[in-house]
């Protein structure tokens, strides 16, 4: 069964991402990319390949770690490291809003309540790389 679930979510992660043809492409750095307003917090630390996610409020706080990985069209994903266990896929968009070049939202899919409750989430827009990170 848990091989079944393995190549399940590796399928997830083969399946093109809808991106528009005005989207600028994504350029990410290792660094650390924050976003948030009102108490709402999303920090992405992302060194090589390797993220960590941290969701912070006054309601929650949660953390997953993950791997960066590009479909077959170049779209970003975030695979969980315990994908074995619960599914959570998290998709990297590039901002079109932003004047920031290089800002990018994350939309988190289902299974990501296993790593910080239902009272807050890992989907936020406008994250941007911090200075000196």
């Amino acid at each position: 069964m848990t091989d079944l679930f393995k190549a399940l979510c590796l399928a997830l992660v083969s399946f093109p991402l809808p991106l528009s043809a005005q989207e600028p492409p994504l350029q990410l750095y290792s660094g650390t990319y924050r976003a948030g307003s009102d108490g709402y917090r999303v920090s992405f630390e992302l060194t090589g390949n390797r993220v960590e996610l941290t969701v912070g409020t006054h309601d929650c706080l949660g953390q997953m770690n993950g791997t960066l990985m590009q479909d077959q069209l170049g779209n970003y994903v975030i695979m969980d490291d315990d994908y074995e266990t619960t599914q959570c896929l998290i998709a990297l968009r590039p901002n079109a809003q932003s004047a920031t070049q290089g800002s990018f939202d994350l939309d988190q899919g289902p299974g990501c309540t296993y790593h910080h409750g239902a009272s807050c989430q890992f989907s936020i827009g406008d994250l941007q790389l911090q200075p000196g990170s």
